[in-house]
């Protein structure tokens, strides 16, 4: 599950999340791309004080089978259901 979900809406991703680590904000970023999920080495730098918190996911590569047609309804429970389960891993950071 986790990031690797992803692939059931697109073939590629581009992760960037900003946090607070040891009183310094820093961006995270990787991409994930289903023909290689293994392989998604991650960079770090640091960022601007006033650079907000939080993640984005960019999804290219969006798959549409014409049979589950991927609506708003649908992508905003699928991304609901992934990001809550991360919060529920994560509760101690």
């Amino acid at each position: 599950v986790g990031r690797m979900a992803v692939f059931r809406l697109g073939r590629r991703s581009k992760w960037r999340t900003v946090s607070l680590v040891d009183a310094v904000k820093t961006e995270f970023s990787f991409q994930l791309d289903s023909s290689s999920p293994d392989e998604f080495p991650v960079e770090a730098r640091t960022v601007q004080p006033r650079t907000p918190t939080g993640t984005t996911i960019v999804i290219e590569g969006l798959l549409d089978e014409q049979t589950q047609r991927l609506t708003d309804k649908q992508l905003s429970w699928d991304l609901f259901s992934e990001f809550a389960s991360y919060l529920f891993a994560w509760t101690k950071k």
